[in-house]
């Protein structure tokens, strides 16, 4: 119960300057992301595709350079905006590809991950690599049960604000509680998160939002499931 007070603490959703859009597909896979900063963005760096990357071809056709990565082999179509490489990735190798690629740090770029659960070593990484991005775009695996979690939210929050929180419901699916063992949603917080953070520089004024969750801008990842509804920064 005080961790999960804790992590409610962290994870204060907040309005912004920022206007919000949905991007990629209406269900898994599709992410809540600063149109204001998308609009202004040179590349994205997407971590673990899979077979769904809808998002990452949308951001391709508007001329914006994707470098993807997945520890698996991906058939990725033929685009000159769109570079796939197979690899595990952690903070070490993602440093090692910022630089291999030249991007540059004062760039308005993107990070996208769902790496199933490698988001904790790329974010607390030593090497700094998150200050590389003005968004961050991600799914945030089992923050009840990962000791890394309380360090992941504080080390976002130094530089980010986090401006949309979506529950993914396969937190509460039968499939989730084989993994983890445990109920996937605990005092109004599901186990799995999408969250989306802006760098703080790139904000002109923040307050608490007045939203709930879900919002208008989400979809449900399991279908079969109705989505999960959190709240607990409204006063």
């Amino acid at each position: 119960m005080e961790k999960i007070e804790e992590l409610k603490k962290l994870l204060v959703p907040y309005q912004t300057n920022h206007i919000k859009k949905r991007y990629g597909v209406d269900g898994d896979g599709g992410y809540v992301l600063s149109e204001t900063l998308v609009e202004k963005t040179k590349h994205t760096y997407s971590l673990g595709i899979s077979t769904e990357f809808t998002i990452d071809l949308q951001l391709s056709e508007k001329g914006i350079k994707v470098f993807q990565y997945d520890v698996n082999p991906c058939k990725v179509p033929e685009n000159k905006n769109l570079i796939f490489k197979q690899l595990y990735i952690d903070g070490k190798s993602l440093n090692n590809e910022i630089i291999s690629n030249d991007t540059k740090s004062s760039d308005t770029s993107l990070l996208l991950m769902d790496i199933e659960g490698s988001e904790y070593d790329v974010v607390l990484s030593d090497l700094g690599v998150i200050d590389n991005f003005s968004q961050i775009c991600m799914e945030v695996h089992y923050v009840f049960n990962n000791e890394k979690s309380l360090d992941f939210f504080k080390k976002l929050n130094k530089n980010f604000t986090l401006i949309h929180i979506h529950a993914n419901n396969w937190s509460v699916s039968d499939v989730h509680q084989k993994h983890i063992n445990g109920i996937g949603l605990r005092f109004g917080l599901a186990d799995i998160l999408e969250l989306t953070y802006v760098r703080n520089d790139s904000i002109k004024y923040k307050k608490i939002s007045e939203e709930s969750c879900p919002t208008q801008f989400d979809s449900s990842n399991y279908k079969p499931l109705p989505e999960i509804e959190m709240s607990w920064w409204i006063k």
